[in-house]
């Protein structure tokens, strides 16, 4: 179990998150309209920090990654660095071919799908989220071949006052096991774990470097 402190950013591949960083940035000026309003990346290294440290303690009881609105794929890029299997559902296609296009050109390998990451049944749990598209369909993770249980890992960036929501929704999909980390500006990525059916997910710590 990892002690609940923000750890220090620990060196990884050289200048990836450096040029994922810059390279978004350049992808996202070229989106125009409204499919890029809104868009607002995780910190890399914090990221990165988080996921080398779940390798290190060996918490995650698999490979499998899937980041529910994965934007232009640069965490999934840091993932496949560290040899994670990679996946990414975007609701917007614009910044799912610009993800494609990004890892493609780095040489990394993750695979996106355009859509939703909620399924059907699920809309009431993000009903009161003002940000996120609570629209509902399987057809992403049919794209993907991959169903929410099935994976080891899950990431993703909840708007503020939407925590809740991603926790609730995680735990009705996923087993036993699986790992939810959620990126927070001012705090981190934190580490949470699905125990059994009917426990709340169990903190495993903070980790990256907070911003502000």
């Amino acid at each position: 179990m990892f002690d609940d402190t923000v750890s220090p950013h620990a060196e990884g591949p050289p200048d990836l998150v450096t040029r994922l960083g810059v390279e978004s940035r350049r992808r996202l000026d070229l989106i125009a309209g409204s499919d890029r309003a809104g868009f607002v990346d995780s910190e890399l290294s914090s990221v990165q920090s988080a996921l080398e440290a779940v390798l290190e303690h060996d918490l995650a009881r698999g490979p499998v990654l899937c980041e529910w609105g994965s934007g232009l794929g640069a965490v999934c890029a840091v993932a496949a660095s560290l040899s994670f299997k990679a996946y990414g559902i975007e609701i917007h296609i614009e910044l799912v071919e610009a993800a494609r296009e990004m890892l493609a050109a780095e040489g990394l390998d993750a695979t996106f799908a355009h859509g939703t990451f909620v399924l059907p049944g699920d809309e009431h749990l993000l009903a009161a989220c003002d940000q996120t598209c609570n629209d509902a369909s399987v057809e992403a993770y049919r794209e993907l071949d991959l169903s929410p249980g099935e994976c080891d890992v899950v990431f993703a960036y909840p708007w503020p006052d939407e925590s809740d929501a991603y926790d609730r929704l995680f735990t009705r999909h996923a087993t036993p096991g699986a790992l939810l980390l959620t990126y927070h500006e001012f705090a981190g990525v934190l580490v949470q774990r699905r125990n059994a059916d009917g426990e709340a997910l169990q903190s495993l710590g903070w980790f990256g470097t907070p911003q502000g």
